[in-house]
């Protein structure tokens, strides 16, 4: 169920998207609609475990914070119900004091990047997750 502007007859402007179930009712998405697309807004976490708040910038781009302190700002994808980072992005693991700014392929640290772990600074390359 679709609540919010419409333009010709389809989810255009601001609005939200739910699921239904008996009686529960489940926000889905809730942010910016084109032509009955989600743009860009906040993607609920139900199906993610570890997820606090899903936010998609754009049709590419996200904001992941999770339960455990850690932050994701970068390109990804939600496929089968678990979300990639994929594309250029930073990790950071504040708790640890960890960050991650680099190249992601399904998941996996690869490529060109820049490590900061407590106050080691690595400029370099990543294959496999591995230096």
């Amino acid at each position: 169920m679709y609540v919010g502007e419409f333009l010709n007859g389809v989810p255009h402007g601001e609005g939200a998207l739910y699921n239904s179930t008996g009686h529960h009712i489940y926000l889905l998405q809730q942010g910016t609609w084109r032509n009955s697309y989600f743009e860009a807004g906040k993607i609920a976490p139900a199906f993610h475990t570890n997820i606090e708040e899903i936010h998609m910038i754009d049709s590419k781009k996200y904001k992941i914070v999770f339960k455990n302190g850690v932050s994701y700002y970068g390109d990804g994808f939600i496929k089968n119900n678990n979300f990639y980072m994929h594309g250029n992005g930073v990790f950071k693991d504040e708790p640890k004091n960890y960050e991650y700014d680099g190249v992601w392929v399904q998941g996996v640290k690869e490529g060109k990047c820049v490590v900061i772990d407590h106050a080691t600074r690595f400029e370099g390359t990543y294959r496999n997750n591995k230096r």
